[in-house]
């Protein structure tokens, strides 16, 4: 018997082929079969040791059918839009030491959790913050023995560190005398002991809001008798360099003897500076200053509506560079002083090693952040660290506690003792000592 060829017709033959193909590149490929691949961890989030107030970041590899999709977990509870394989904080608290950050990972065929990572967040510096005595003041002291000035009820008194008044160095029925129509606003003694005060008249002609002002900056006689030492009630009311009347100040105030000789003080958005012939210059834009041992003067320049903060560094030959902060952007960030952003800069004290500390605020931007208060402290490298309080953290009242710590609302008084202790003003309930170990 002859058997005849059976015969398949192409299309037939060519339809089994490209199934047998289809199937061999679902099972070569894991897509939809039984041997499709769910996701796995092969490299698990990091745990880290970082400092307060820097960023950090963790991230993950996985593997598995694509695409995966990531959810990144702190504490168990998933975070909002932390939907990539890496997840990145902007600035830490210590409320996040000891948090556990870990991802879930998911495709068609299932989902995996990596194992938790630990973060440890530490302060940049020990140390505590305490109510300091109610009679610690956070003028400058104006002598060896630790006394300082305050204008009470028209007269300037010399202060002794416990409060009690040493000696009345100008008493109101002197200047009423002497024809001044408005009282001693601030007052500082240069290195002879001589004094000086500033006398500001306010026009309230036509003002609805900021009511224009002229300053008047007197030294008191051997003989007790007042003298114009700079500026004049006349107008205009902007700051004009000059010598003696022929300079004018707004509202002054801050004022400081420099160890060269020349008076300081803060004018409306100036910090300037008065030679002893009575010769007023600007010193920079900026609202609050110090300087360090070798004379260097660092300003702080934050106006209040700007959209810069920033700290300069003017050496005493006059050259001027900016130390930490940048001239376009605000914000929180420590770090290198180029990197470093500031919010608001309320208060500037340098210490004997020539380390600059700010008194600094983060303005909420919701009820759920609040304002808080911080204390900076920039290196003379220019390095900004965080030392007291944390951002969106604050407390109505003192809060004695480890530092970082939280800060009260401040009026943004900043001092400085020789024992290097801060001093900082909270709510007007008294006076945070901020001490550092070593």
């Amino acid at each position: 018997m002859r058997l005849q060829a059976f015969r398949v017709p192409l299309s037939v033959r060519h339809w089994h082929v490209a199934a047998g193909l289809c199937i061999s590149m679902l099972s070569a490929c894991g897509g939809g079969g039984a041997d499709s691949a769910p996701p796995s961890i092969s490299a698990a989030p990091a745990s880290q040791s970082i400092r307060i107030g820097d960023a950090v970041s963790f991230s993950v590899s996985a593997q598995g059918d694509g695409p995966l999709n990531y959810q990144w977990q702190r504490n168990g509870a998933d975070i909002a839009n932390a939907t990539a394989s890496s997840y990145s904080t902007t600035i830490t608290r210590i409320a996040d030491n000891g948090s556990q950050w870990a991802v879930r990972v998911s495709n068609a065929q299932g989902s995996v959790t990596s194992p938790a990572a630990t973060l440890t967040v530490t302060p940049v510096q020990s140390g505590t913050i305490s109510l300091a005595p109610s009679a610690y003041p956070l003028e400058r002291t104006v002598d060896a023995q630790g006394n300082y000035l305050r204008v009470e009820n028209g007269n300037v008194l010399l202060v002794a560190p416990d409060g009690t008044t040493v000696s009345t160095l100008l008493a109101r029925a002197s200047w009423v005398a002497a024809g001044l129509a408005n009282g001693p606003e601030h007052a500082t003694l240069d290195a002879n002991g001589v004094l000086y005060f500033s006398e500001t008249t306010t026009f309230n002609s036509g003002c609805s809001r900021v009511c224009p002002t002229t300053t008047v900056v007197w030294k008191q006689g051997a003989d007790g008798s007042l003298a114009k030492f700079a500026g004049d009630h006349s107008p205009p009311t902007e700051f004009r360099e000059g010598t003696g009347t022929e300079a004018r100040f707004g509202y002054l105030s801050r004022m400081r003897f420099h160890p060269d000789g020349d008076l300081y003080a803060f004018s409306v958005s100036e910090i300037v500076r008065i030679s002893p012939s009575g010769v007023a210059r600007r010193v920079a834009k900026g609202q609050t200053y110090d300087w360090d041992a070798g004379g260097a003067v660092y300003v702080g320049d934050s106006p209040f509506d700007s959209a810069y903060s920033l700290v300069r560094k003017i050496t005493p030959a006059g050259n001027a560079s900016v130390l930490a902060g940048s001239a376009t952007e605000n914000g929180y960030r420590d770090g290198p002083g180029a990197q470093a952003l500031f919010n608001r800069l309320s208060a500037l004290v340098v210490d004997a090693g020539g380390n600059v500390y700010v008194s600094t605020v983060f303005e909420a931007p919701s009820e759920s952040a609040p304002f808080s208060n911080n204390i900076r402290r920039i290196a003379p490298s220019g390095e900004v660290i965080t030392v007291a309080g944390q951002r969106g953290l604050r407390t109505d009242g003192p809060l004695p506690a480890p530092l970082p710590g939280a800060l009260c609302t401040t009026s943004g008084d900043l001092s400085i003792d020789a024992n290097g202790v801060l001093y900082t003003r909270c709510n007007g309930s008294g006076v945070l000592g901020i001490r550092f170990n070593d």
